[in-house]
């Protein structure tokens, strides 16, 4: 009890908050609505925990409350990233990724699944007949989801959600026997981002065995001279003004929302960088100089997308101008100023990422 009473919590911080948190559902038990309300306030201010517990305390007492359900989410939704919404409407990607699955899984088949995400990729697991699948979430607030999804499934006896990020896993303790493939989920529009390349490593070293499939099993950054009619980088001319002293404040890249509308490949696209994943790396920092053949006309920057093997069968690649559904749309580099290219012209351009950052620039 003294240490629940210390008035910066640092002697005992859960019991602070297991503290807290009954006498806040002691106040507002039959007041769902008040409850939630309280949580957008903690959550406000920095008070993660209790906010989320207070969540779920509210929808319990009152599932069926649209105004609870609205302020619950608005708090769970803060810790989430939005690219989930985009990711659950990619059937083309979803197709693709089950047929991989449906090739890879036999009768026992062990399933490491890394990122949980919305649990989809797990549960098509399950469905063409792992054995067993560990899917393991960083976050939370999404495991939680995540457990709650594969139960409303029906696959609570196949699947377990293991609420911390794979690097803490361990054979032995988190699973028995090493698994017969790892799957993995690229969350980042230049496959470098979102940590990818050292969680593969990592996986790859400390999980796979001799016999171990790993999808995706490959992937590359793919580059195009291109055109985008409405390019933030041309402020020479905004309104008889010009602007251009401002664009050291843009951010070098940048995605593109209309790509069938307003985005025009120059040129054949190539690959910047390739990755193998399922040799588990290393994938160390490095830099790439390329020359890009143009089809003649104007170019005005370079579009970069991704493209993933999945096996030896099905590649995902989302060739910008992509359609509506894709989640993984191109990005765009713009130049420093706009070309008139000759069919033929090839444009030199250099890329490098530190593993974590990729940067796409003309070389002058």
């Amino acid at each position: 009890m003294a240490d629940i009473e210390k008035t910066d919590g640092s002697a005992n911080p859960a019991a602070r908050v297991s503290g807290e948190l009954a006498s806040l559902i002691q106040l507002t038990r039959d007041k769902p609505v008040l409850m939630a309300r309280m949580a957008v306030t903690l959550s406000a201010k920095g008070e993660k925990e209790i906010a989320r517990q207070l969540c779920t305390h509210a929808i319990s007492l009152a599932p069926g409350e649209a105004e609870v359900r609205v302020l619950v989410a608005e708090v769970l939704s803060q810790e989430v990233p939005n690219y989930y919404a985009s990711l659950v409407r990619d059937t083309a990607r979803h197709q693709l990724y089950e047929g991989a699955l449906r090739r890879a899984i036999r009768p026992g088949c062990r399933v490491l699944d890394i990122g949980s995400g919305t649990g989809l990729f797990a549960l098509m697991a399950a469905r063409a007949g792992a054995a067993e699948v560990i899917t393991c979430e960083s976050n939370p607030v999404v495991a939680k989801a995540v457990a709650a999804v594969v139960a409303q499934n029906g696959f609570g006896e196949r699947i377990r959600v293991l609420a911390k990020p794979s690097f803490d896993l361990k054979i032995g303790s988190d699973f028995v026997d090493r698994p017969d493939l790892i799957l993995w989920d690229n969350l980042s529009r230049t496959l470098v981002g979102a940590g990818a390349l050292a969680t593969v490593e990592h996986a790859v070293r400390h999980f796979a065995g001799p016999d171990t499939q790993v999808i995706p099993a490959r992937g590359s950054i793919r580059v195009a001279l291109a055109e985008h009619l409405h390019s933030y980088a041309e402020m020479d001319a905004i309104e008889g003004f010009d602007l251009s002293a401002f664009r050291m404040l843009a951010y070098p890249c940048y995605r593109i929302h209309d790509e069938k509308e307003s985005l025009r490949l120059c040129g054949d696209p190539i690959d910047l960088f390739r990755f193998d994943f399922e040799s588990g790396g290393p994938f160390p920092e490095a830099r790439s100089e390329a020359e890009l053949a143009s089809r003649g006309g104007r170019a005005n920057g370079v579009a970069q997308w991704i493209s993933l093997e999945l096996d030896d069968h099905a590649t995902y690649e989302s060739v910008p101008p992509a359609q509506s559904t894709s989640s993984l749309g191109a990005l765009f580099y713009p130049f420093e100023h706009s070309l008139e290219c000759a069919a033929g012209q090839n444009i030199h351009v250099t890329g490098s990422h530190d593993r974590n950052t990729l940067r796409i620039w003309q070389r002058s």
